[in-house]
């Protein structure tokens, strides 16, 4: 019996533009439709040096358990990576560690279907960390 092959999820990334003191920083971010919260990592918090409010928020994933607690939340102003006049301004809970690099797998990607296309992540295909 031959074993199935495993299925290609494609999730949700894109390249944003985050101000730090040092001036605009672009950072790798999954975008989850399903969530209604943002989380950022303790490790983009301390790069971009925001500073944080403290806060207890417990975190539950599908399931309603608590997955993990947040202790402080920041304040984001978040941009496109492209030219634009828009900028999103959220609070995000700050978590010790978020996601693992995605894809699990770089694939190839069929330049022609992309050409000329402006990609959130033009780079979709590559294994990269999700910094936010």
């Amino acid at each position: 019996m031959a074993k199935p092959k495993p299925e290609k999820t494609f999730l949700a990334i894109a390249i944003i533009k985050m101000e730090t003191t040092k001036g605009a920083l672009e950072l790798r971010a999954l975008i989850d439709s399903g969530s209604q919260i943002m989380l950022i990592s303790e490790e983009v918090v301390q790069m971009l040096g925001l500073p944080k409010m403290k806060v207890i928020t417990e975190i539950s994933g599908v399931s309603a358990e608590c997955a993990e607690v947040s202790r402080h939340k920041v304040h984001l102003e978040i941009r496109p990576r492209f030219i634009s006049k828009f900028v999103a301004e959220t609070e995000a809970l700050v978590l010790s560690k978020l996601h693992k690099a995605l894809p699990i797998k770089s694939f190839e990607k069929k330049a022609y279907i992309w050409k000329n296309k402006l990609l959130a992540d033009p780079n979709f295909n590559n294994r990269c960390s999700i910094w936010s």
